[in-house]
């Protein structure tokens, strides 16, 4: 699509369990966008569609045979099913889908989260690099499921840095993405951290955004002080993928996340499961190793 075009960019939006909506919702506010259609096998997808007046569909490729003028397409069908969908639509023609304060040298970083690991590996990639070596111990299983619940998880950059994770999707905590941003309304918001980085000159917090630093010399003896780093912008991470993506569809911006960088993000997630099998630390080759 070119950028020159001022028609709508027209996406659809694929599965309308948890998050569909949501997304689907962010498409109809962002204004240079046009929700295409739901696609979606279940019988409550009806009533989805019939919220946003748009088609609905009962799978990607009942959708490309009906010629339907789709830009892009939001896949938020089960993780399992993403490259089977996303295969289909690109075969298809359509397309799938800030900085941080001075701390001196960043040392270590530290964040305990919940679920979507792959997720938070793709913003410790695009924050500090990429990941060379992981080691992790697997949680005791509560629920009796094969799939693993939860892992203890050592983490090594290339540049040198050195992070620790606590995975899990079984214990109750309030340092989670999500609830420490209030970035989906279906979870409430508890404004707590999720992440701590750890520099030469100082600490910060994310997402509640507090950094701590001494007020002249770095000493044990001198008091800490602690302040609250203003972020420019606050809008809802929603409304700003879909601005980006649109944009990326026009050929306006090159996209943040890459395919390529996604496929990154897999290979530390393959690591770290094959490092909890095996219990053993697993080396990550890099491109062009």
């Amino acid at each position: 699509m070119s950028s020159l075009d001022r028609s709508p960019t027209r996406i659809a939006v694929d599965g309308t369990g948890l998050i569909g909506p949501r997304h689907a919702e962010a498409v109809v506010h962002e204004p240079r966008a046009e929700l295409a259609c739901i696609v979606d096998l279940n019988p409550a997808a009806q009533a989805v569609a019939e919220k946003f007046n748009c088609p609905l569909y009962e799978s990607v490729e009942q959708m490309l045979s009906q010629s339907v003028k789709v830009d892009g397409a939001l896949v938020c069908t089960p993780n399992h099913t993403h490259v089977a969908v996303s295969k289909v639509l690109l075969k298809g023609g359509v397309a799938t889908k800030q900085a941080l304060p001075s701390l001196g040298r960043i040392i270590a970083v530290n964040g305990p989260i919940l679920i979507n690991l792959i997720h938070e590996i793709d913003i410790l990639h695009h924050w500090f690099g990429p990941i060379s070596r992981v080691l992790a111990e697997k949680t005791p299983s509560q629920r009796g499921y094969e799939a693993e619940e939860g892992a203890a998880i050592t983490l090594r950059f290339v540049n040198g840095i050195v992070g620790t994770f606590v995975l899990s999707d079984a214990v109750v905590s309030p340092h989670n993405f999500e609830a420490g941003t209030g970035e989906n309304p279906l979870i409430p918001r508890v404004g707590c951290d999720s992440y701590r980085i750890f520099g030469s000159e100082g600490s910060l917090s994310f997402p509640d955004m507090m950094r701590w630093m001494y007020p002249t010399k770095r000493s044990w003896n001198e008091h800490l002080q602690c302040e609250q780093v203003e972020v420019p912008e606050k809008r809802i991470p929603f409304e700003l993928q879909i601005e980006h993506f649109v944009n990326f569809i026009r050929g306006e911006e090159s996209p943040s996340c890459s395919g390529r960088d996604g496929l990154r993000a897999v290979g530390v997630c393959a690591a770290i499961r094959k490092s909890m099998r095996e219990g053993l630390p697993v080396n990550i080759p890099l491109e062009g190793t």
